[in-house]
């Protein structure tokens, strides 16, 4: 989380070999968790912008649970796409 917003990169971050700034960052205060699940948003600032809302859960809701979050973020963040990655089993 230290090095969300600052478009540093971590030394083994792939994406340093194509841009000197990191394109996707975390969107800190939009973080949701609790003991079911936790939903990590981001964005790519890359393009026309895509939200993604990574999902740490295994219960059967998870998935659809960021659905929600995905679509009010790109809304709120001016991006074209709002995605959904599951950490499921």
């Amino acid at each position: 989380m230290e090095i969300a917003g600052t478009g540093r990169f971590f030394p083994y971050d792939k994406d340093r070999r194509w841009s000197n700034r990191k394109a996707e960052r975390v969107l800190v205060d939009a973080i949701e968790h609790d003991e079911r699940q936790t939903l990590l948003p981001t964005l790519v600032e890359r393009g026309a912008g895509v939200v993604k809302v990574h999902v740490y859960g295994e219960a059967p809701s998870s998935l659809s649970a960021g659905a929600d979050p995905a679509r009010k973020l790109a809304a709120v963040h001016g991006a074209a796409k709002a995605r959904v990655v599951w950490f499921g089993s």
